[in-house]
């Protein structure tokens, strides 16, 4: 394992959470997730962590279809994010929001979609692709081109 890249910890609506990223794993309240990918970014939610992540042999860096995944606090994988677009595309940034901050910070979001008390995941792919998943629900709530 590479050296440590960052830690945190902090307390969530869903309880205490403690995590540890390196380049090539992550612990998730002491639950170790490892594997032969190089983390690139990630995001939490109230009860979530999101992953981006490349394969690290490739330079220059090639980024691989359905690169995002969503783990739940114990550290047990909940999906790919295939599993919610049905695309397979290649991803390079994450953030999560929550109701009223999507509507604030993010361009063209269509308020009528977003409920109160859920949160957000905003995914952009590498080709400026947007994606809006709300992760209360696990579901695709919107899909735009053309940002940067």
């Amino acid at each position: 394992m590479c050296q440590n890249e960052i830690s945190i910890s902090t307390i969530t609506p869903s309880g205490t959470l403690n995590i540890v990223v390196y380049k090539d794993a992550i612990y998730i309240n002491d639950k170790l997730i490892s594997y032969p990918r190089k983390i690139i970014n990630f995001s939490i939610s109230s009860d979530k962590v999101f992953l981006v992540w490349i394969d690290p042999s490739d330079e220059p860096i090639d980024y691989i279809n359905n690169n995002v995944e969503a783990y739940n606090f114990e550290g047990e994988l909940l999906w790919n994010i295939y599993d919610i677009i049905g695309k397979a595309w290649p991803f390079g940034n994450v953030n999560v929001y929550d109701a009223e901050t999507i509507i604030e910070q993010v361009e063209f979001v269509n308020p009528n979609m977003i409920i109160k008390n859920h949160e957000y995941l905003v995914c952009y792919n590498v080709y400026e692709r947007r994606y809006i998943i709300d992760i209360t629900q696990n579901k695709l709530i919107q899909e735009k081109g053309g940002f940067k």
